[in-house]
């Protein structure tokens, strides 16, 4: 079998979905299912553009990361709340658990909130004292303010609008170069909780919808 012409779900009846319609674990499950395809939807976009040089591919890069940023804000806000209906729950255990508790993660939520500055500020509002503080503390050798490649305006790029709220969600760091590294070293951090996160929902989603009756099955695809 092809795994790649195969496509899989869990399903339910109509019968037993009417009994867990009210089921409060259910309800929790598909919140965090909704924080994972949000997740995953930033998160493919992070990687399909981290090695590009073009000004689009830091356009993508950059936005994958500020709104990567608010989702898991409010990821992390959602996986404290299920160890109501799930700490006993080994899949919560090795997984939720422990991200909470990550160094990695309690920096992004440590000094005023880097991610939540991010969700507040930069993403989910588009705040322009955020802009305005920062401004005076700018200081590069040169500045561009939009740059492309070609003439298509979807390659097209509004650099400096990006590198102003970075500074504002990092700190003002004092050079471009120290910029730069403090991207890289929050990006690093960003994508490897935003991967553990997702691993971490998809074991104890799976692990409730089983235990609430949905059943797995294959459809294998013509090639």
């Amino acid at each position: 079998m092809n795994d790649e012409n195969v496509r899989w779900e869990y399903w339910l009846s109509k019968e037993k979905f009417d009994t867990i319609r009210s089921d409060e674990r259910f309800t929790t499950i598909l919140t965090l299912a909704r924080v994972v395809n949000s997740l995953m939807f930033c998160n493919q976009v992070m990687l399909e553009s981290m090695n590009g040089d073009k000004p689009s591919d830091s356009r993508q890069r950059i936005n994958s990361l500020l709104f990567a940023s608010g989702v898991l804000f409010e990821g992390l806000q959602m996986a404290k709340s299920l160890g109501k209906y799930f700490r006993e729950r080994a899949a919560y255990q090795t997984g939720f658990r422990r991200i909470l508790g990550d160094a990695r993660t309690l920096k992004l939520e440590r000094d005023g909130g880097l991610i939540n500055r991010a969700r507040n500020h930069v993403t989910f509002h588009f705040n322009r004292d955020a802009i305005h503080q920062t401004l005076p503390t700018l200081d590069f050798e040169s500045y561009a303010f939009v740059t492309g490649h070609g003439s298509q305006n979807g390659q097209s790029y509004f650099q400096l609008a990006d590198e102003v709220v970075l500074n504002y969600i990092i700190g003002d760091v004092g050079s471009k170069e120290a910029e730069t590294e403090a991207f890289k070293e929050l990006l690093g951090d960003m994508i490897a909780i935003v991967t553990e996160y997702i691993d971490a929902a998809n074991d104890l989603i799976l692990d409730v919808i089983v235990d609430l009756g949905w059943v797995g099955r294959i459809h294998e695809e013509s090639e």
